[in-house]
């Protein structure tokens, strides 16, 4: 397991210079020769780095879903404990 993070983490920077690389060309010749296809597939490569960046720092930091797991709160939470309180009166 240890050995495949730091090429995920390789391979995930490597996507994301080739997409910057291959992007940044294509849009560049697209709208220098005015082809529509081809800037469009060179923004959508660069469109494609920022996720490749974040992925890369979530598998160096072991792919875990720190920040999402939150205690619930506010409203819906209230909600939940009444209906809680009143099924175990009934």
């Amino acid at each position: 397991m240890t050995d495949t993070v730091p090429r995920a983490s390789g391979l995930a920077l490597l996507s994301a210079g080739l997409g910057l690389l291959l992007g940044a060309a294509a849009l560049w010749v697209g709208l220098g020769d005015g082809a529509i296809a081809q800037w469009a597939f060179g923004t959508a490569c660069l469109l494609q780095v920022p996720p490749a960046l974040s992925l890369r720092s979530r598998i160096r930091d072991g792919l875990g879903n720190s920040g999402l797991d939150r205690p619930p709160s506010g409203p819906a939470s209230v909600g939940q404990s009444n209906l809680i309180a009143r099924s175990s009166i009934s």
